[in-house]
C-alpha cells in the first residue's frame, strides 16, 4: 500500500492505493493466488474475499459480487494487477494524489508487464480513461430495486495494457 499524508502534519493521511497482482489461473494443477509484495496467498478463485461495512446492504452486495465475478474473469489474463482500493479524502481531492497513486500503480505494471484491471465508481472514470485505461464491460444497478435510492448506478470495469519499453 502507498499513502500520501499531509507535509505538514505526518500523521494525516490524505489518500492510500492498495492492488495485488492476481494469478487467476492455477500453477501446475494448483490453486489460484494473488501476490502482495514477495508473498504469495491463497485466494479462493469464486469468492473474493470482501468484507461489507457494518452498513451495507448485504443483498446488493452480494448481487453486485454474483454479477461482477464473470465479468472480473473475462478480463484478467495470467496474471493482472487488481486495483483494490484508491481513496482520497474528499478535501483533498481534485489536488493530484489520486493521480499521483494511480501512476504509482501504472509504473509498477509497466516494470513487470502486467495489464490492470479496476472497477470505477462513476466520479473516478475520467482519471482513469485519462491515464490510457479503457472500459471493456460495465455494471449497472438499479438501485430502487434495492431500496437504496433512484436512478440506475453504472460499475465501469476498466483495463490497461502494459507499455512494452517503460521510460
Amino acid at each position: 500500500m502507498y499513502c500520501v499524508v499531509d507535509a505538514l502534519d505526518q500523521d494525516k493521511l490524505i489518500a492510500y492505493v492498495k492492488w495485488t497482482v492476481v494469478n487467476d489461473q492455477p500453477r501446475d494443477g494448483g490453486s489460484t493466488g494473488s501476490v502482495t509484495g514477495d508473498r504469495t496467498l491463497p485466494v479462493a478463485s469464486s469468492t473474493p474475499p470482501h468484507v461489507p461495512a457494518e452498513d451495507t446492504n448485504y443483498p446488493l452486495f452480494q448481487h453486485f459480487l454474483t454479477e461482477a465475478t464473470p465479468i472480473r474473469k473475462a478480463h484478467r489474463t495470467t496474471q493482472t494487477i487488481v486495483l483494490d482500493d484508491l481513496s482520497v479524502k474528499p478535501e483533498h481531492q481534485w489536488h493530484g494524489a489520486g493521480k499521483l497513486l494511480l501512476r504509482t500503480l501504472i509504473d509498477f505494471a509497466d516494470k513487470k508487464c502486467l495489464p490492470c484491471y479496476i472497477e470505477s465508481t462513476p466520479g473516478a472514470y475520467n482519471m482513469y480513461t485519462h491515464q490510457g485505461f479503457r472500459e471493456v464491460d460495465k455494471l449497472d444497478t438499479d438501485l430502487g430495486q434495492w431500496k437504496q435510492g433512484y436512478g440506475v448506478y453504472t460499475t465501469s470495469m476498466l483495463y490497461r495494457d502494459p507499455k512494452e519499453n517503460p521510460k
